[in-house]
This record gives C-alpha cells, structure tokens and sequence, in this order.
C-alpha cells in the first residue's frame, strides 16, 4: 500500500519552481524540469516521467548538476510511486553519488531520506539504518522543519520494517503532533495516519485500522488526493477482509481500482519509460564503446609492461653476475612493476556488485511459489475481478507483502504482471487453432480477464509490437505454408 511518503520522498527539499504555460520545441533542462514538476504536483506521473527524463538529458549536456540531481531523483520517486522500489533505489543510489561529488549536502539529505524509505520497502531495515546513520552525520544547520520530520519519520518505518511496531506506533504519533505543532500541511499528518493504519492491519487491530482507514477517506476526499484516497480503500479492504465482511470488502477493492487505474496509468507510464531506457541505452553504447577504447590501451600497456618486465629480467640476469646488491634491487623493481601492472588490470575488471541475500530469502521464495501457482492458473486470472487483494488472500499473506515479492523478484508490479500472465494465455489460445479456432478475437479476451478491446489491444501490441488480428492472421500464414511443404 502506497503512502504520502511514495508520493513526496524526492519531493523533499527540491526547489519550488512555478511551472512555465509556454512550451519551447528546444527548452532547457530547468524548463523542462519546471514542466515536470507541474505534472508531478497533479499526480500526471506519465508526464512528469516524459519531462524529467529531457530534463535530465539537457541537463548533462548542459553541465548542470542541480538540475541533473533533481531530474534523477523525482524519476526515482515516480519508479517507488508505482512500487517499482529496485528502479527506485537504482536511480536514489546514482543520484546519491553525484550529489557527494557535487557536495550538495541540501540534496544528499534528499536522497538519504528516500533512500531509507525505499530499503524499508524491500524489507530491509539493516541497509535503512546504515544511510540513517549517514544521514546523521550532515550538519544539523542543514536539516528543514520538513528535514525534522522526516528524519523522525524514516526511523518510525525502520521500527516498523524490524517488526518494533509498539516502538514504531510511539515514534509515527510523535512525529505527527510535530507536524501539527509547526502546522505543517494537513497531508502531512494525514501520511502518519495512513501508516499508523496500515501498521494496525500488519498487527492484526482490523478494526482500528478501519477507524484510522475511514479518517483517511474522508481527509483524502477533502484535499483532493486521488492516490492517498486510493491508499485508504486499499487499507479498508485488507482490513474488512480480514474480519470476514466481504461485502464492504468487495466494496473498497472496487473503490481502489477506480481511483488506482486514474493515477497509476501505467499503459502511458511505460510510454513515456521508453524515453528514458532509450536515452540510458544510448549512454550504455557510449560507456562500451569507451569501455572497449579503454581495455584497447589497456592491452597496449599490458604489452609495454610485458617488454619492459622482459627487458629488466634480462639486464637483471646480467647485472647478477657482477653484483649481488644490484641483483637485490631489480627484484626489488621487477616486484613493483609487477604490482603497479596488476593493480592497472584490477582497475578495468568492474564487476556487477552482488546482491546481498536478505534475512526472509526462504520465506520470499516459498511465497514466490505460491504466487506462480496462483498467476499460472487461467481460471484464477481469467477473472476480471482477479486483484492483489485475491492473490494475497490465495496464498495466506496480505497485499503489501505480496506486492513487494514481486516487485522483488519480477521487478514489475502486480498489474504488470497479471497483464503479462493473461496476454501469454490469449496467445496460446490464438495459437490453437484445434481448440480455439472458431473463437472471435472478442470472446478470446474476454474469457482471460480483458473487460474491453480497447485495453486488450493496446496491451497486446505493446507486448508483441503488432495487434491481436495481425498476429491471428500471421499465425493462419504460417500454418497454411507449413501444410503446403507437407
């Protein structure tokens, strides 16, 4: 379940810049930053993707650094919004590093900050306190009324990621009378109450969490927060589940689906993704090919070393015979250049750093198993009903866990996924001309879960890069060419 905290980590400490209405063919990267920002306030999270990512582009041939930092690290925060935490911690982490290169210490507690959030959310809490304790070490002179906040605020979910909830429970409701004492916006304390409800369903206290999940509605529907509404339904019916009233259950998954599907588009949001794995791919051919020019002089001077190693063993072999003292230091030479050559050669060897396996890996990959049982029966996906919520009560665990398995292990969200699991059934079925043939293209989606064409189709051909049709007939074309070779 998404949080205030999803919405505004980045946010945190990135200036306000008020959003241009004219737009330029050739912007800057602060405009088109200041267009992104804009979109972002409104939850348009595709667009501030598309917006972010040129301004991330023209700020690195701009050699602007400030704004480079901010670009990366909204993008970071649209990725943890959609609960794609692993993309998220990837761009914190990167932005994180050019923020100390560039000694921003207003940005670097920006980025510290989420990314505590962000290990909380992989569930873990050890690598949270590590970047805690960083965030500890930046001088106070430097830390917000918002800093304060959320430094009290990222040490509640370490708590509550340590399964210290009476700790957690004490440190969320201090932090939010501090947000009412320095009257900070209401959506501030709105965000402790959605985790403190949230917290409640974890610990099996449904009905304070319903208490807690019914205020958040309300104050949701007050300030205009679709996605902090959608918070709150989501929060209402794990909890109503949980006590057996399927009713209002059904009701609030209902509700959440709405509100979800109108900020979390994601068929626009992987559209304007395109744009930045373009760019990034563009960036990994340079970096190769730098890569290549590099392991090229490197052989050169692997070369030079090797002849000049050659060269000194055979002066040393002279030398030997004459003087014993001088033999002492061409080993003495021969053993230095032998290390300054392998500390060069260790130098381009870059290796992928590894992931470390967390504490609850057996627990993960065994519910992991349940999940693929559940996602490769057709009947179960083939409901258009199917949601996170099913799926978490298939396999005895909530939505919030289920939800950062697979974010985990898939590095795609739930609704991702389903819609992967449901087209690989209709391509089957489009397949099998023997059981399948006299089906419409119509009755095909419907029956795996697809409620309009529309959807259907834009899925498959993102998926695929044609349409359901022209894939059908490709299919009749292959077959009748095979019968003809028969």
């Amino acid at each position: 379940m998404k949080t205030f905290y999803e919405r505004i980590t980045v946010l945190v400490l990135f200036l306000f810049v008020n959003f241009s209405t004219t737009i330029a063919s050739d912007i800057s990267a602060n405009d088109a930053v200041d267009i992104a920002k804009k979109y972002y306030r409104v939850e348009n999270y595709p667009e501030a993707m598309r917006y972010f990512t040129q301004a991330m582009q023209k700020s690195q041939k701009e050699n602007n650094t400030h704004t480079y930092l901010i670009s990366v690290g909204y993008i970071a925060n649209v990725y943890f919004n959609y609960s794609d935490y692993n993309r998220a911690l990837h761009y914190l982490l990167k932005g994180y590093e050019k923020a100390k290169e560039s000694k921003e210490l207003k940005i670097q507690i920006s980025y510290l900050t989420n990314i505590i959030g962000t290990y909380c959310r992989l569930n873990d809490p050890k690598n949270a306190r590590k970047y805690y304790d960083l965030l500890c070490t930046l001088p106070a002179k430097y830390m917000s009324v918002d800093n304060q906040y959320y430094k009290m605020y990222n040490y509640s979910r370490i708590l509550e990621a340590e399964k210290k909830y009476q700790e957690a429970m004490v440190l969320y409701r201090k932090t939010w009378q501090f947000a009412i004492n320095h009257k900070m916006p209401p959506i501030f304390a709105l965000n402790l109450k959605s985790e403190i409800g949230n917290m409640l369903v974890e610990m099996g206290k449904y009905e304070e969490a319903i208490n807690y999940g019914k205020e958040c509605e309300q104050e949701s529907r007050q300030i205009g927060s679709k996605e902090l509404l959608a918070n709150a339904c989501q929060m209402l019916a794990d909890a109503y589940s949980k006590l057996g009233d399927t009713i209002e259950a059904k009701r609030y998954r209902h509700l959440y689906d709405e509100t979800a599907d109108s900020v979390y588009n994601l068929p626009n949001l992987n559209t304007a993704s395109t744009d930045l794995f373009n760019f990034e791919n563009t960036q990994n051919e340079e970096q190769i090919s730098s890569l290549t020019s590099s392991m090229n002089h490197l052989m050169l001077i692997v070369v030079i070393f090797g002849v000049l190693i050659a060269s000194m063993a055979i002066l040393f072999f002279m030398v030997f015979r004459n003087n014993k003292r001088m033999n002492e230091g061409q080993l003495k030479l021969l053993a230095e250049n032998r290390d300054i050559l392998a500390k060069t050669v260790d130098k381009v060897k870059a290796r992928n750093p590894t992931v470390k396996d967390g504490p609850e890996r057996e627990k993960k990959q065994k519910l992991l198993g349940q999940i693929n049982e559940v996602l490769n029966n057709v009947s179960s996906i083939s409901d258009p009903a199917f949601s996170l919520q099913k799926l978490a009560e298939a396999v005895g665990s909530n939505t919030k866990y289920v939800s950062q398995v697979i974010n985990e292990y898939y590095n795609k969200n739930f609704k991702t996924l389903l819609n992967e699991y449901r087209l690989r059934e209709a391509t089957r079925r489009l397949n099998d001309q023997e059981h399948y043939g006299n089906m419409t293209i119509q009755a095909i989606y419907e029956e795996v879960g697809y409620k309009n064409a529309v959807s259907f189709i834009r899925a498959f051909k993102r998926m695929y890069g044609i349409t359901p049709s022209e894939y059908q007939k490709k299919v009749s074309e292959k077959r009748q060419e095979g019968k003809s070779s028969e």
